[in-house]
């Protein structure tokens, strides 16, 4: 849990409704560098979204500044490495 960067979403965030709720779930799974590898799948079904929901949230998070976001494969599974820059 990254406690800190959990505090500066829910300070300086400007994303809105469900993109919010996704970035502060990454936050509070993040590392202490604010990264996390994760699937859409995994933070649809914790947040209680679908996985497009998911894919638009990083979009726009990614829009405004708030995220950065890395394809990776690992194995069969698409993950994606998200890093936090709020």
């Amino acid at each position: 849990m990254n406690a800190k960067l959990e505090t500066r979403v829910w300070e300086k965030s400007r994303a809105t409704k469900s993109y919010k709720l996704i970035l502060l779930w990454l936050a509070r799974n993040a590392d202490k560098h604010g990264m996390i590898t994760t699937s859409r799948a995994r933070v649809a079904n914790a947040v209680g979204v679908d996985r497009v929901t998911v894919g638009t949230a990083f979009r726009r998070l990614r829009d405004i500044g708030e995220i950065r976001t890395t394809p990776k494969l690992v194995g069969r599974c698409h993950m994606t490495e998200v890093k936090v820059i709020l």
